[in-house]
């Protein structure tokens, strides 16, 4: 008897109280997700831009002081490296939204900004190996631009001076030295 009373009375209580635990539930996992989003959906390595000068390129010379503009989502960063030759660097930390990952909106930055690129009459862009997936160039008649991709931040690296023929080559080469070493520099950070 004290079995069969102890049987009637939790089965009682577990219809009592089952709604409210099954509430419970629903309320709490959706609580979980809003604190643990970005760790499901992944954040990326980046929680801020780089300041300019833990990316400065050798092209850049020591003495050379870069101008910074931005926060910790968004940097610019602008060297003069000849009084006719200025290097400039934007870096954009994409944050994970309740939908998509950080990597993922990274992605999709890329892509998107070299659709856009290639609207403009008289950019060549290609595609810039070795820089990982998605990474591309844009070339101006007087910049060389890269852009590509490291985890969550989006990377453009701006080579511009006048020039044609010889210095646009030897410009172009600067520009990717100097964003090879930039990518270096956001990988050992990563």
């Amino acid at each position: 008897m004290h079995i069969a009373a102890f049987r009637t009375r939790f089965r009682r209580l577990w219809k009592e109280y089952l709604g409210g635990l099954i509430m419970l539930g629903l309320l709490f996992v959706p609580l979980l997700y809003l604190q643990f989003h970005e760790v499901i959906l992944g954040s990326g390595a980046f929680d801020r831009a780089p300041s300019c000068s833990m990316l400065r390129p050798s092209l850049v010379p020591a003495h050379v002081d870069p101008r910074e503009e931005g926060d910790d989502s968004r940097r610019r960063c602008r060297w003069k490296v000849t009084p006719t030759e200025e290097l400039k660097l934007l870096l954009e930390r994409e944050k994970a939204t309740l939908d998509k990952g950080a990597i993922e909106l990274a992605r999709h930055s890329l892509a998107s900004g070299r659709e856009i690129a290639e609207q403009f009459p008289g950019n060549r862009v290609g595609d810039e190996p070795g820089f990982g997936p998605g990474a591309y160039h844009v070339d101006g008649t007087s910049s060389h631009e890269i852009r590509f991709r490291v985890s969550n931040l989006v990377v453009e690296l701006r080579c511009s001076g006048p020039g044609e023929g010889e210095d646009r080559r030897e410009r172009r080469e600067r520009a990717v030295r100097a964003a090879a070493e930039v990518r270096d520099a956001l990988e050992r950070m990563s």
